[in-house]
C-alpha cells in the first residue's frame, strides 16, 4: 500500500509495472490449534519462511482451480516502483468453499503474505460458515498474527476483501472486508435487470463513522488518519497502532455480509490502488465491455484477464501511483 504512513517521505518516481502469475497448484496447509491464540509453529522460523517465499517474483496468489460453482476468474498485481509489491491475491477452489481475496499490505509485508498464506486454512477450520464463523476466523487471523509479528518485532499490516462462496448446491456468498480494499458487483437480477453496486465498505480514517467510532475509543483522527499516522482505519497487524492506550483506535474487526451469488454477473475485488481513482461502476462498465470483447468461445477465464489488465491500465491511466492489484470473476449462467 502504498504511502499509508503519513510519516513517509517517499518521492515518486515514474511507475513501471509488473503483472504477477498464479504459481501454486496447492494451498500451503498448516497444522493449527483450537486455541485461537496458538500457533503451533516456531514464530521466527514462519516469519523468515514468509519472508523467503516472498523473494519469489511471482509469488502474489494462492490459484487454485476447479470445477464448482460455474465461474471464471483472474487476476492481475502491478507494483509501484517505490518498494516491492505488498499486495497479495488469493484464488482458491475447494469441495467445501471458495475464496477470492484481495489483500492490501502497508509498512512491510509480513502481514499481506501472512493473510494470504493462512485465511483459507483458518477458514476451514469452521465447522459452519456463517457471518459468526467469519467474524471468528478474522479474530483468529489477527491473533495468530499478531503473535508472530510481536515475535518478529513486525509492525506492519494489511487490509483485506474477500468473496467465501459455499459449495453446497446453495450459491451462498459471504463478504469479508477489514479496512480499505473493496469488493463491487454487476449482479444481474430478476426480469433481467442488472445493478451496480458496491458489497463492502471502506474503513478508512476518513469516513465520518469510522470517525465517530475511533472518537467513542478514546482516539482521534488527524489529516484523515488515525492519530495522524495511519489512513485505513481497520486492519489485520499494526501492532504499533494496537498499544496500551491505544485500544480499539485500529480495529480487525471485519465487515460481513451474505447473500446469494448472482448467476450471469461480474464481481471485482481491489485494492484501493484502483478505487482511489475509480468508480465502482467505472470499472464495473470496463470489466464488463473488457470481458465481452475478448471472451474466446467459451473460455470466460479469458475475458477476466482481459478485464484485470483494463482496470489496472485505466487506473494508472488516471495517475494511480499504488500497488494495484484486481481479481475479476464471471459466474455462469445457471
Amino acid at each position: 500500500m502504498e504511502m499509508e504512513y503519513l510519516r513517509s517521505n517517499v518521492q515518486l518516481p515514474t511507475l513501471t509495472m509488473t503483472t504477477t502469475t498464479p504459481i501454486k497448484s496447492d494451498p500451503l496447509k498448516t497444522k493449527v490449534a483450537d486455541d485461537v491464540g496458538t500457533l503451533p509453529v516456531d514464530l521466527e522460523g514462519e516469519a523468515d519462511a514468509l519472508a523467503d517465499e516472498d523473494d519469489e517474483e511471482d509469488n502474489q496468489a494462492i490459484h487454485i482451480e476447479g470445477d464448482l460453482v460455474p465461474l471464471h476468474s483472474a487476476f492481475v498485481s502491478w507494483k509501484s516502483p517505490t518498494h516491492a509489491n505488498e499486495d497479495r491475491a488469493v484464488i482458491y477452489r475447494g469441495s467445501r468453499f471458495s475464496v477470492f481475496a484481495v489483500i492490501d499490505g502497508h509498512g512491510g509485508d509480513l502481514a499481506s503474505e501472512f493473510v494470504k498464506t493462512h485465511l483459507v486454512d483458518i477458514l476451514d477450520e469452521e465447522p459452519d460458515l456463517t457471518t459468526a464463523s467469519l467474524r471468528h476466523a478474522t479474530a483468529t487471523l489477527e491473533r495468530r498474527f499478531g503473535e508472530l509479528a510481536t515475535a518478529a518485532n513486525d509492525f506492519s499490516g494489511a487490509c483485506f476483501v474477500a468473496l467465501v462462496v459455499v459449495e453446497d448446491g446453495s450459491r451462498t456468498r459471504f463478504v469479508i472486508n477489514c479496512g480499505d480494499c473493496r469488493i463491487s458487483a454487476l449482479e444481474r437480477l430478476k426480469k433481467h435487470r442488472r445493478e451496480y453496486k458496491a458489497l463492502s465498505t471502506d474503513h478508512k480514517a476518513s469516513c465520518p463513522l469510522e470517525k465517530q467510532r475511533i472518537a467513542r475509543a478514546g482516539g482521534y483522527v488527524i489529516m484523515d488518519r488515525v492519530a495522524g499516522v495511519l489512513a485505513p482505519s481497520r486492519s489485520i497487524g499494526d501492532l504499533d497502532m494496537k498499544v496500551p492506550g491505544m485500544e480499539g483506535w485500529v480495529v480487525a474487526d471485519p465487515e460481513i455480509n451474505e447473500d446469494v451469488l448472482c448467476r450471469d454477473s461480474l464481481y471485482v475485488l481491489a485494492t484501493d490502488g484502483v478505487w482511489d481513482v475509480m468508480s465502482d461502476r467505472d470499472v464495473l462498465r470496463l470489466a464488463e465491455t473488457s470481458w465481452l470483447d475478448n471472451q474466446v468461445a467459451h473460455d470466460g477465464t479469458v475475458g477476466c484477464a482481459s478485464s484485470c489488465e483494463a482496470i489496472a491500465q485505466d487506473s494508472v491511466a488516471r495517475g494511480s501511483r499504488d500497488d494495484i492489484t484486481c481479481i475479476v470473476i464471471r459466474t455462469g449462467d445457471w
